[in-house]
């Protein structure tokens, strides 16, 4: 994948039961782990984890993603903020760019992705990658990142 893209989720981080997450909000994860389960790699992991809203796109405006990411929790602010006072965790929107030939996205937030943010206490976390114009390792490094996803997807279980 040469071109430039984006991929979004929102995530919950901590210790906590995620099929009771799953219960509460009434959505679907699209990947989640409990403490102790084994990842891929053979170590166990140490932190409880449930995501929803992943989006891969090619679209330049994160503004779009982000939205797009947390739509179906707007009108479930409550509900996440109980869940977060009753658990030790975080909520966190992930934004993570691939940039290649200078094809840069445009970063804004916008007011209801915010006062969303804003009202469930939500981290934004930005990692970009950026690579040379026409650099020839960027499809093996392109593939690294946007697998990330599918890191330990065999490890995942269906709720």
């Amino acid at each position: 994948m040469s071109f430039s893209h984006c991929y979004c989720y929102f995530a919950i981080k901590g210790d906590f039961n995620p099929k009771e997450i799953t219960y509460k909000l009434q959505i679907k994860p699209s990947k989640y782990w409990s403490i102790g389960d084994l990842r891929a790699n053979g170590s166990r992991y140490g932190f409880a984890f449930w995501e929803t809203g992943y989006t891969l796109m090619q679209h330049p405006d994160i503004e779009i993603h982000c939205i797009n990411v947390v739509r179906e929790l707007i009108g479930k602010e409550c509900v996440l903020n109980k869940i977060k006072g009753s658990y030790d965790l975080t909520f966190t929107v992930q934004i993570v760019p691939s940039i290649y030939n200078g094809v840069s996205p445009v970063i804004i937030f916008g007011k209801e992705f915010l006062t969303f943010c804003a009202q469930t206490d939500t981290d934004i976390d930005i990692d970009m990658y950026v690579f040379p114009f026409n650099d020839p390792e960027a499809d093996s490094q392109t593939e690294r990142t946007t697998d990330h996803k599918e890191g330990d997807v065999q490890n995942f279980k269906e709720i």
